[in-house]
């Protein structure tokens, strides 16, 4: 009011933290549609902020527009409905103004391997039988504990192999050894 002025000196603090660019998150899919449900407070959200000061919100929304408005968000609970893949845009943001938006790609991946019908073979008394699927999967674990492609049945009975993808999606092969007893000669 009487014309005297001070002066304060403000300083400002920009953050250099960027959002890391993040590589798909991979579900297996159970039942073969190319959809899943990712849990993104658990899946995404963790490894999204990792590195990254505490204290941000994360929300999820189908489309950039959506993002940038933070209308639309999408539950956390979130259901494909793409098959395969689908795009969502996080936004992370420390207060009222500062935020980053970044791409993150669901994955469901779906592992349906040719040839994995249960199968019925015969074993001749004294013989024994080779199984076997294809050798071109991550692992292999039969019930008899062998961990390769193929295994020597001697024994009528059940057995099965369950193969791992490099995704780690598993599918189970039955196999099902009966008797066959030597052919007569009449």
């Amino acid at each position: 009011g009487f014309g005297c002025a001070n002066y304060s000196e403000v300083q400002l603090q920009i953050s250099n933290s960027v959002l890391p660019n993040q590589l798909p998150f991979i579900h297996c899919d159970e039942n073969q549609d190319g959809l899943s449900t990712f849990d993104l407070n658990q899946e995404v959200t963790p490894n999204l902020l990792l590195g990254l000061p505490s204290g941000l919100q994360v929300a999820y929304y189908n489309t950039e527009i959506d993002a940038l408005l933070e209308t639309n968000s999408v539950t956390n609970s979130f259901t494909t409905t793409l098959p395969n893949e689908q795009l969502l845009f996080a936004r992370v943001k420390n207060g009222s103004d500062c935020f980053g938006i970044q791409e993150i790609i669901l994955q469901t991946v779906v592992f349906n391997p040719p040839n994995f019908e249960q199968e019925t073979l015969y074993l001749c008394d004294e013989a024994s039988m080779t199984l076997a699927v294809a050798n071109q999967f991550e692992s292999y674990l039969w019930n008899t504990n062998d961990s390769t492609s193929s295994i020597v049945a001697t024994q009528t009975g059940n057995y099965s192999v369950t193969v791992t993808d490099v995704y780690g999606c598993e599918k189970t092969k039955q196999f099902t050894l009966l008797t066959s007893s030597s052919a007569e000669i009449t």
